[in-house]
């Protein structure tokens, strides 16, 4: 008969657990960088705010936490630390942007650059009225709309507005504004170019305080104006209709390019 003791016993037995401390570390480890990556990338994010473009409600120098999980979150798009990018993909989005939504976007750049260089994330307000008008016109009013869309009045936008003179306004300030006041009163009669601004208007990207002063705006519309490259904007309309040329400009270099007129209708108006 084996003799028995107080002791216990330590020899090895089949199927018992060994600890590794370090091993157990480097897995916690491991797990919590999974778990960052996952959350960071696709549910939620922290942020800086990088600029005081919107410092009547968030200041430069804030943190704030980004919902990604809402609009599709993505995959790192470079790698921690550097500046180096990387190649991405983004997962089905809940929903799209709304008009009002605070989003957080990749800066697209400078005025002269296809890409940014450095990296950076820039915070604003989804505005997106145009999205209304587009609205009325895929539904079962649009001729409605339209049997009222021209016209001069409101002249300014005010947030109050509704119904067709808050879409006559949106459309009026897409497609037709020329000149108006620093506080948004549009002008509609005059049609010639800048110098012949009435008095107390100015083009509307002329104005120092305008809220895309900025950002570098590419729009035609204004054929009277010619070929005008500005700092802050880009009007390519070089009256091709009327005898002009077909503009085109490389973003990248601001090179202009340009075709002639095939059949100008004569004479060119307002000339």
């Amino acid at each position: 008969m084996a003799k028995q003791t107080g002791q216990p016993d330590q020899s090895p037995r089949a199927g018992h657990h060994q600890k590794h401390p370090l091993k157990d570390l480097v897995k916690d480890i491991v797990f919590v960088l999974v778990s960052f990556f996952f959350l960071n990338s696709f549910v939620l994010a922290s942020f800086e705010v990088p600029t005081g473009s919107m410092e009547n409600e968030i200041m430069a120098g804030d943190f704030l936490f980004v919902n990604k999980f809402l609009y599709g979150g993505t995959t790192p798009r470079t790698i921690p630390f550097t500046n180096i990018r990387l190649p991405w993909f983004r997962v089905p989005a809940i929903r799209g942007v709304e008009r009002g939504d605070v989003i957080v976007f990749e800066f697209p750049g400078q005025r002269d650059e296809v890409q940014s260089q450095e990296f950076m994330f820039y915070l604003k307000r989804a505005v997106a009225l145009s999205g209304e008008v587009a609205a009325m016109l895929a539904s079962e009013r649009a001729d409605d709309f339209l049997r009222v869309l021209y016209g001069d009045e409101p002249r300014a936008w005010r947030d109050g507005l509704h119904g067709f003179d808050r879409l006559r306004v949106i459309v009026n300030a897409c497609t037709r504004m020329r000149f108006c006041t620093p506080d948004g009163r549009m002008e509609f009669r005059e049609k010639r170019g800048r110098e012949h601004a009435p008095q107390g208007f100015r083009p509307w990207f002329a104005h120092d305080h305008r809220r895309t002063a900025g950002e570098t705006v590419v729009c035609g519309h204004w054929s009277t104006l010619e070929l005008d490259l500005a700092p802050n904007v880009m009007m390519l309309d070089s009256g091709c209709l009327w005898g002009g040329t077909l503009t085109a400009v490389r973003l990248s270099d601001r090179r202009v390019y340009q075709v002639p007129s095939r059949r100008p209708v004569q004479p060119k108006p307002f000339g």
